[in-house]
């Protein structure tokens, strides 16, 4: 990461102190992270919307939450245990 930022700093012929996200803006480049986090998004993107893309391997990797919880079964737990809990 470091040596990315001196490396743009150094084409773009800016000072050691300038700001780095002005170097990625001007070159209409991503940061290390940034991109890595956009790749992952892609992925989560393809797997649920459009799994022909992906591999095989990849299409039980992300679930929507829906199919893992039940929000009325959870609030149904919640009233139960409520009432549980101040029934005499």
């Amino acid at each position: 990461m470091k040596l990315n930022n001196k490396i743009l700093k150094i084409i773009q012929n800016q000072p050691l102190c300038s700001y780095v996200n002005d170097l990625y803006n001007e070159f209409n480049l991503l940061a290390l992270d940034h991109l890595h986090t956009q790749q992952l998004l892609v992925l989560v993107f393809k797997c649920l919307f459009y799994n022909q893309l992906v591999p095989s391997v990849f299409h039980s990797y992300f679930v929507y939450n829906n199919d893992i919880h039940n929000s009325r079964s959870k609030r149904l737990e919640r009233e139960q245990f409520a009432l549980s809990t101040f029934s005499f």
